[in-house]
């Protein structure tokens, strides 16, 4: 009887918990974003980790274009999390090493990390070019240029490439092997019916379009993928949270054998969730077979 009541009270706290959660907080506290949309999850998980922040009128802009100063502010976060920022009005940015680049820019600290991580190298007349916008092949090659293992990947996203698939990728660009990779994580930009009056730009049937800009939620889609298929950490959380590892066999039938799994988590109500098991198993696992 104390074990059934116990499970009932964490079911119950679970259930609270998420009907409290509004449509503003499920999204990632997005002003231009609601549950309607399918990346709704994307942008909480971008929101969580500090990837992306909002504007100052707390708009996640999806559709927009980046620049190559804002993504390396982007890129250093997803990448390095919460890392120790110089003050931008103390850089000049004549130290950087880019020809274009002097003075103060509120860019310049990510640009100097991103550089010393051998993550940026500018163009080859030597400049960075802070206001030009990000094509999908430079956000592709600074994404994955220090991932690890990175030409087994790049094998295993070959093999897994699809006939008449990437029809406008050439072997012999700078970019083959990076664009392969964000082929492989199914980034293919497509269509959102919820973004009202608007698409994201489609080049034709299969194909990856390397020279295209860009959109923001091109790039979270692609940064959730680095930390879902290619298992790289990403930004930072505020607060350490331990995660229930998925046990991916567990399901909704009443069983000893299912029930005994259920049992053995260490956090029951909330693994259940992320598996979007019905809550009232815990119910149902309590009573004796």
């Amino acid at each position: 009887m104390i074990a059934l009541t116990v499970l009932l009270a964490m079911a119950s706290v679970a259930v609270a918990s998420v009907s409290a959660e509004t449509d503003f907080d499920k999204c990632g506290k997005f002003n231009d974003v609601s549950p309607v949309n399918s990346f709704c999850g994307i942008t909480r998980l971008m929101r969580d980790y500090h990837v992306f922040t909002g504007d100052d009128k707390s708009n996640f802009r999806p559709l927009d274009k980046v620049s190559r100063a804002e993504f390396a502010k982007i890129l250093v976060v997803a990448r390095y999390g919460d890392i120790a920022i110089e003050d931008w009005t103390k850089l000049d940015g004549a130290t950087l090493g880019f020809k274009d680049l002097s003075g103060f820019h509120w860019s310049y600290p990510y640009i100097k990390i991103a550089k010393e991580k051998g993550l940026v190298n500018g163009y080859k007349d030597g400049t960075f070019r802070l206001g030009n916008t990000l094509t999908r092949a430079e956000f592709a090659k600074l994404l994955y240029v220090g991932l690890p293992d990175i030409a087994v990947k790049v094998a295993g996203a070959k093999t897994a490439l699809k006939s008449g698939e990437a029809k406008d990728l050439i072997s012999s660009q700078w970019y083959y092997d990076y664009m392969l990779l964000l082929n492989f994580a199914n980034n293919t930009a497509s269509v959102d019916p919820t973004l009202t009056g608007a698409s994201l730009e489609v080049c034709g049937v299969n194909k990856l379009c390397p020279e295209r800009t860009i959109s923001r939620l091109e790039i979270a889609g692609a940064l959730e993928k680095f930390h879902s298929v290619f298992g790289q950490t990403i930004g930072y959380l505020d607060v350490p949270v331990v995660v229930e590892p998925v046990v991916p066999d567990i399901t909704n039938v009443v069983s000893v054998e299912n029930c005994n799994k259920i049992k053995s988590l260490s956090d029951m109500t909330a693994t259940l969730i992320q598996l979007n098991i019905d809550l009232s198993i815990l119910n149902k696992c309590a009573n004796p077979f």
